[in-house]
């Protein structure tokens, strides 16, 4: 959760809204509260799109998850929660930009990436060129008589691995961004920064 907007861990055993009473003000999220005027259902919908959307894997374990097994995941945890309800998916939409800064963004959108390219990786078998061959093992021919080509995944695979390793350097100088400004923004409540007594330092 933006630390500029919360006080507390992402705990869904705390009201939403007393955790964050900002965010009720704001749209489209005040059509959320207005479910019933931030209460118990309303503050089950913003934690489900909290734990959709912050990239915080050390408050949001659920953001380890692939979208489809998070979304499954937390469907089953708050079955009572609507994921067609329009006032819901238009808080999903929009929580990135309203609730989350442009390195939060940046991070979650490196991290979902780098799973979508992972798991394409992992699941597409590596084949070479070869030919088009028939339920008997034979060659089908084109109209011409020639052998028709079929192109491996072989070559489209070594690219990707081969430029892992890059996409993992700008996913940890993110990460690096967002670590320096999570510990740079530790407030207490009205906003103002912590004193050194409050840090535990004297």
């Amino acid at each position: 959760m933006n630390t500029s907007l919360s006080n507390y861990p992402i705990n869904p055993n705390i009201n939403y809204w007393e955790a964050n009473p900002q965010v009720q003000y704001i749209k489209p999220f005040n059509k959320v509260y207005d479910l019933d005027e931030g209460g118990e259902i309303s503050s089950k919908y913003m934690y489900v799109v909290t734990f959709m959307c912050d990239p915080d894997d050390q408050e949001n374990k659920y953001f380890r998850m692939s979208e489809k097994v998070r979304r499954k995941n937390l469907a089953n945890y708050f079955s009572d929660v609507d994921w067609d309800l329009r006032v819901f998916r238009d808080a999903l939409s929009a929580y990135p930009f309203e609730c989350m800064d442009t390195v939060q963004r940046a991070l979650k959108d490196e991290l979902e990436s780098v799973k979508t390219r992972t798991k394409l990786i992992s699941e597409t078998p590596y084949t070479l060129d070869g030919y088009m061959l028939d339920d008997l093992k034979e060659m089908v021919l084109d109209k011409s008589g020639k052998p028709i080509p079929i192109k491996g995944t072989w070559k489209n695979l070594d690219d990707m691995r081969k430029s892992t390793a890059k996409i993992y350097d700008d996913l940890d100088k993110t990460m690096d961004k967002y670590t320096s400004k999570k510990a740079d923004e530790v407030r207490v409540r009205g906003g103002r920064k912590q004193t050194p007594h409050e840090k535990g330092l004297i």
